[in-house]
């Protein structure tokens, strides 16, 4: 075979179909975590993910940006944020760019509904993953 590295020219086409097929079937988004090493820090991690430093901190109940290495942290799902102390369902939707009714519509949230800080929100058109246990066979 022209141009495949000599090492995977035996492989046979039916190796590559399961390689394949193994990848298709596994989730788009599992939830992620995080490993800190020696030297990050919470917003490196944070752009990395692409996520704020609040939800990540939120995520992970910290009360400040101090992080350790080997500690695990929880990276929270672009569709998901988090209530900032002060933060009303208007400034939510705003700097999440989606209209009030449509969040609060994902949410199930009332019109009068009080937003708690650190509450988590779902922004409208993400939906969360269930866990599926996938039966694989004998």
């Amino acid at each position: 075979m022209r141009g495949v590295h000599p090492r995977l020219a035996g492989v046979s086409g039916r190796a590559w179909l399961v390689v394949a097929l193994v990848l298709v079937t596994l989730p788009a988004e599992a939830e992620r975590y995080h490993r800190v090493r020696e030297g990050q820090t919470l917003a490196a991690i944070a752009r990395r993910y692409r996520v704020s430093v609040f939800d990540l901190r939120a995520a992970n109940r910290m009360r400040n940006d101090r992080i350790r290495p080997g500690q695990t942290l929880t990276v929270p799902d672009r569709g998901v944020t988090y209530v900032r102390p002060g933060d009303n369902l208007g400034r939510v939707a705003r700097r999440n760019d989606v209209s009030i009714d449509e969040l609060r519509r994902a949410n199930r949230l009332r019109r009068d509904a009080r937003l708690q800080a650190f509450q988590r929100l779902v922004l409208p058109g993400y939906a969360p993953r269930e866990r599926v246990d996938h039966d694989w066979g004998e």
